[in-house]
């Protein structure tokens, strides 16, 4: 693990020209992994600087035409095209616009309009349920479906609806024969 780090080091030294911090110092005296990695990597450094001026020898005189050519010609000026105040504003003043309009149909949604001089009281409305006559409590407790009912009925006709639409996207064809 530490080992890496050490690696490291070495790599930044190379790279950069800097010193060796001590502690990797005394690392590499101790560790052969380490000082055949530091002189590897010493020795593909100097390596690449003898084979680079080799290849530039060769190619000093495509290179050097190519570095004139890209001297010498004059760069193309930019336009930069003013922006148009609107099209920093309508995009703005849309969102803004649409954020009003869900904030105020949230809140319409949430206050329900009530008839002036209405009954407040909810168990008021109980009486139009019930007909004339007089039904015991367990019968209107039977006519009322339960919460967990519905949920179930609501579920079944759900995954039923969406077994056949992936029935239908599958298109399989089992033939009984």
């Amino acid at each position: 693990m530490l080992c890496i780090i050490h690696k490291w080091f070495v790599s930044r030294s190379l790279d950069t020209g800097k010193k060796l911090p001590g502690f990797v110092s005394s690392h590499l005296r101790h560790c052969g992994g380490c000082r055949n990695f530091y002189h590897l990597s010493g020795s593909l450094s100097r390596r690449l600087a003898r084979d680079g001026e080799v290849y530039l020898r060769e190619r000093d005189e495509i290179l050097n035409e190519r570095i004139n050519s890209a001297l010498t010609a004059k760069p193309e000026p930019v336009v930069v095209k003013k922006r148009n105040p609107m099209q920093i504003f309508v995009p703005a003043f849309a969102a803004a616009l649409f954020v009003l309009v869900v904030a105020m149909g949230i809140i319409l949604q949430n206050t329900k309009a009530r008839a002036p001089g209405a009954n407040p009281n909810p168990l008021n409305g109980l009486a139009e349920l019930v007909p004339g006559e007089t039904i015991s409590l367990p019968e209107i407790a039977g006519r009322v479906q339960s919460p967990m009912e519905s949920e179930m009925t609501g579920l079944k006709q759900s995954v039923g609806s969406a077994a056949k639409f992936l029935i239908s996207c599958l298109d399989i064809k089992i033939n009984p024969e």
